[in-house]
């Protein structure tokens, strides 16, 4: 089970303290995006990414039943928001339609090779 970082409580009315919190959350967020830009750079971080996407479930509409409709609607939530970090990213403008091109010609292959 991995460890979680003890955060210590900050002055908000101290600009050194607040100062800090903005590079800390900024370095945060460069990482973030430096990874998911390093799995979309290959074919098999981009199999991998559409295939969380689809799991997701986030263009099926959730089914009836309440219990599960929050947990696919919890599903749902984390998928759209991967797709966001997706969309934010540097380099093509539609690094999702490339995923969904490389899914259909995987799909094409698999019709072949059965």
């Amino acid at each position: 089970m991995p460890e979680f970082e003890e955060y210590e409580l900050f002055d908000a009315g101290d600009e050194n303290s607040v100062a800090q919190q903005k590079k800390e959350a900024e370095l945060h967020r460069k990482n973030r995006e430096a990874n998911l830009l390093f799995i979309v750079q290959s074919y098999q971080g981009r199999a991998w990414l559409w295939e969380l996407l689809c799991d997701c479930r986030i263009y099926q509409p959730p089914i009836t039943d309440a219990e599960e409709t929050f947990r696919q609607l919890g599903h749902r939530d984390r998928g759209i928001a991967v797709l966001t970090e997706i969309d934010a990213l540097p380099g093509p403008d539609d690094w999702y339609g490339i995923l969904r091109f490389e899914a259909k010609q995987r799909e094409k292959l698999k019709q072949v090779l059965t």
